[in-house]
């Protein structure tokens, strides 16, 4: 091979390992951020979801309260309100659910949930209920507070979801980035060597042409360099033999 094949090729070859290194490390990340994305994604609308049925729980609360105190179209409004609120954002949440886990509070949520609204579906204003606050804390109360405290709960999984795939994305992270620098260090080893290579078969040889040469012109030591490789510096060697061939012939004919 020539020697601008060589050194192509060498250059070549290191290139691909430095394109190779960075294209791995870039579909291994772009892999670990779409997974991460979709994950927490799915985490964040099981969140919004359980706030939503939260804030919907605490009008029903406020709603019943209101009946409490004998005002029945306001309390009516807004225990409607907080029903529809509170059943969108459950619906919502079945579908964005995260895990097994979540599925088993769900179930208990709706099961608890329709305990609860049986107890203000049934007439409260006008009837011994309205005013009467051991009810109010022993059967509303408690029951909502439970049902609160399930879907906390599920915010609180969420939540966990998240640390976890943050962490796991950090550890996924060095897996994807570790190829590439062992892509990059072989790479920069490859150079070492390709460096030493040039060296060895391109600047020594011409280096040393350069002395024979000099010696030849200066004491006219004949050039005996041989070159090992069989390239443009091989030719150049052999060019500089015939033109000191001949330089040595026309001086022996002028004496």
């Amino acid at each position: 091979m020539k020697l601008k094949g060589k050194i192509f090729f060498g250059f070549l070859i290191l290139a691909l390992m430095l394109f190779i290194a960075g294209a791995w490390s870039a579909y291994q990340l772009s892999n670990i951020s779409t997974s991460v994305s979709r994950v927490i994604s799915k985490n964040y609308e099981s969140m919004r979801s359980a706030r939503g049925m939260v804030e919907g729980l605490e009008r029903e609360d406020s709603g019943i309260l209101l009946l409490h105190m004998g005002k029945w179209k306001k309390g009516r409004e807004i225990l409607q309100n907080g029903d529809t609120l509170f059943n969108n954002n459950l619906h919502a949440l079945q579908n964005s659910n995260t895990s097994a886990k979540e599925d088993e509070i769900i179930l208990e949520i709706r099961n608890e949930y329709s305990a609860f609204k049986n107890l203000w579906q049934k007439p409260i204003v006008g009837t011994k209920k309205e005013g009467d606050l051991d009810w109010y804390f022993k059967e509303v109360h408690s029951k909502f507070q439970k049902i609160k405290d399930k879907v906390n709960e599920i915010i609180e999984l969420n939540e966990k979801a998240i640390y976890a795939t943050a962490v796991e994305m950090s550890k996924n992270e060095s897996s994807a980035v570790m190829p590439g620098i062992i892509a990059s260090v072989s790479a920069l080893g490859f150079v070492f060597i390709f460096t030493y290579l040039i060296n060895y078969f391109v600047i020594s040889p011409i280096i040393n042409i350069s002395k024979r040469i000099k010696l030849f012109i200066e004491k006219r030591v004949p050039i005996g360099y041989e070159i090992e490789t069989r390239d443009e510096l091989y030719d150049l060697e052999n060019s500089i033999r015939i033109l000191s061939s001949l330089v040595e012939s026309q001086e022996a004919k002028k004496q």
